[in-house]
């Protein structure tokens, strides 16, 4: 069910509290920076948070940090691991890939819905936004990513939503 989503088609109020404070901690640069960002700041939504280290050219995206929620319900650890490296399927993988080349190309937040599929347990509709970060307010070099399953109802979405697959961007 993967779609890309806009701002104001995202339900998750972590997307959309957190689309604010990356917005709020930018202030006139282009970009905030990973030293911007203040975990008290954001402590309700940590679980559901995954932090990258973005080396481009060629792209090479390794997790610093991820979220207990999100270990639990992929069924792995993969904080400190390459992208490549954490097993992936491949079109989840290229899909990610493509996700992140947009955000560090357009140099603004990406979300959107997908499935997970749970170690234990059935197929659960999340939404997820990858915000990016720079330590010199211009060239990404971090993504906070979050994945939230919290507040989607997975039936419904299959209901009204069609099935994007072959782009990362959103449509006009």
């Amino acid at each position: 069910m993967y779609r890309i989503l806009t701002l104001e088609e995202a339900r998750s109020g972590a997307l959309r509290q957190f689309h604010e404070y990356w917005r709020l901690k930018r202030g006139d640069r282009t970009l905030p920076s990973k030293s911007d960002i203040d975990p008290a700041d954001i402590k309700d939504i940590l679980p559901y948070v995954i932090i990258a280290d973005v080396f481009d050219r060629p792209l090479r995206i390794r997790y610093r940090l991820v979220g207990t929620e999100i270990v639990k319900l992929r069924g792995r650890e993969f904080t400190g691991r390459w992208l490549h490296e954490a097993q992936w399927n491949p079109v989840f993988l290229e899909r990610v890939l493509a996700e992140y080349r947009t955000v560090i190309d357009e140099r603004r937040p990406l979300m959107g819905v997908d499935d997970l599929y749970p170690a234990n347990g059935p197929a659960l509709a999340y939404e997820w936004g990858t915000f990016p970060l720079a330590d010199d307010g211009e060239r990404v070099t971090h993504c906070l990513a979050i994945e939230d399953p919290r507040e989607i109802d997975r039936a419904q979405l299959l209901a009204r939503s069609p099935v994007a697959h072959s782009s990362a961007k959103p449509k006009s």
